[in-house]
């Protein structure tokens, strides 16, 4: 829900958007009193009322966002279905609220509800919404409805019923490709050669889901055929030989695709990623200077910021540690990249190099690690979901002092050893270390 705000942030702003209503204005002055409890507790007991429908929606939203950051799934799910149940409304704040309870919805039945709620809202004029709901309606076998349906995406032309016959189709390959396959078809004889190309473009990547490497090549050239001329459609084929394994014919492609548009950043940037992977350094290289020229602002920490985005750790690497020479911001990606990469040694070197010449919050960030710098791997292990690391680490930080007990218990709840977990917040609490949140685990555990 990228709109959710905090309860503080909204209430701060709110009195300038929805004006002075009586609850609004108590709630903000309980929050200047830091009373937040009393607010939230006012604003969960107000009523809708005629002419007010905006604030109560924007309250409602609030709420729900508020109980989203203490995780509480289902107080969230009520303030959102309040806001769901205003089935004139057309804000963002209501097709919000539809696609969060859509997306948890336990069953066809409930997706279909908010599905049809959000195509209202849209006044049946988005196609992702759209193919989904027929999507959903033929899964269901409700053939009214998706008869009812089509009417209404016929009617607003033959373009926009082959664009969501092709999202139709992707919805449902998943459930039922023979199903999927009738809309495919249906986009493959679309007069629009776009819609063709990405209809083959679609079942290339079923293909090459199931591994039938024949089939993918034969859709990724009927593609092709279409459009010949297509940088960016030809890079794309590149990318889907590079998943069949096939880095050369990935390379071919790319290099094509630059003779097109020699313009185009990313096609650059796909080809030093080509290089690095058939270990060629000397068109590495090469391809490395062409993005420079291309673009004055890339140099070597933006191709490894680049490539860390990409998640080609290795590569992103060899960039910094070249960057580093000239460019010390480049010094604490590299601490990044060795943290996790559990590598303690260079993580520290990098880590007193921050010391020296980073900002302030890179400091700050680094001197934490530097004081416990086994918890700190400990806890980057945890959250990548390698808890045998972390609890290797975790173990270790044990060792010099009580600050690793409590990541040592999340370590054995998630391993199922409770009892170890309750020895561990049982010393976190005896030592008087993390103990109001050692004794809220404690408790929980305890209640099972």
């Amino acid at each position: 829900m990228k709109k959710i705000i905090t309860i503080f942030t909204f209430l701060i702003s709110v009195s300038l958007i929805a004006g002075p209503k009586a609850d609004l204005e108590k709630a903000s002055k309980l929050i200047s009193e830091n009373k937040e409890k009393e607010a939230i507790s006012l604003l969960e007991k107000t009523k809708p009322v005629k002419g007010e429908e905006n604030e109560y929606e924007q309250i409602n939203y609030a709420l729900a966002a508020n109980y989203i950051s203490k995780n509480d799934e289902d107080n969230a799910k009520k303030y959102f279905q309040k806001i769901s149940d205003n089935k004139n409304s057309k804000s963002d704040i209501a097709k919000g609220a539809d696609q969060y309870l859509m997306a948890l919805a336990s069953d066809d039945s409930g997706k279909i509800l908010y599905l049809e709620r959000l195509s209202e809202r849209f006044d049946n004029k988005n196609y992702e919404i759209l193919s989904e709901l027929n999507a959903y309606y033929v899964l269901n076998k409700l053939d009214e409805k998706a008869s009812s349906l089509n009417k209404v995406i016929k009617e607003q032309g033959e373009n926009f019923e082959d664009i969501v016959s092709l999202f139709t189709g992707e919805v449902l390959v998943p459930q039922d490709f023979d199903l999927a396959n009738t809309y495919i078809k249906k986009a493959l004889k679309s007069k629009n050669p776009k819609i063709q190309i990405e209809a083959h473009i679609l079942l290339a990547s079923y293909y090459l889901a199931k591994k039938d490497y024949k089939k993918v090549e034969e859709e990724v050239n009927l593609a092709e055929k279409i459009n010949p001329s297509d940088a960016m459609l030809l890079a794309r084929i590149g990318d889907i030989y590079k998943s069949m394994g096939n880095e050369n014919k990935n390379y071919e492609y790319l290099k094509k695709a630059y003779k097109l548009d020699s313009k185009q950043l990313s096609i650059v940037i796909a080809l030093i990623e080509s290089s690095y992977d058939r270990n060629d350094k000397k068109d590495q290289n090469v391809w490395s200077g062409v993005a420079r020229n291309l673009n004055k602002d890339v140099n070597d920490l933006e191709l490894a910021k680049l490539f860390m985005q990409k998640e080609k750790i290795e590569l992103a690497k060899e960039f910094a540690i070249k960057a580093s020479k000239e460019n010390n911001e480049a010094n604490y990606l590299l601490f990044v990249i060795y943290i996790n990469e559990y590598n303690k040694e260079e993580m520290l070197k990098y880590a007193d190099k921050i010391l020296k010449t980073g900002t302030d919050e890179e400091k700050l960030a680094v001197t934490v690690v530097k004081n416990n710098p086994e918890l700190a791997l400990s806890e980057i292990a945890y959250s990548n979901g390698n808890l045998n690391k972390s609890l290797e680490f975790a173990k270790k930080a044990a060792k010099k002092n009580h600050e690793a007990d409590l990541m040592l218990a999340q370590i054995y709840i998630k391993l199922g050893d409770i009892n170890e977990a309750k020895k561990y917040l049982e010393s976190s609490v005896k030592n008087k270390v993390n103990v109001k949140e050692a004794k809220s685990i404690l408790d929980k555990l305890n209640e099972r």
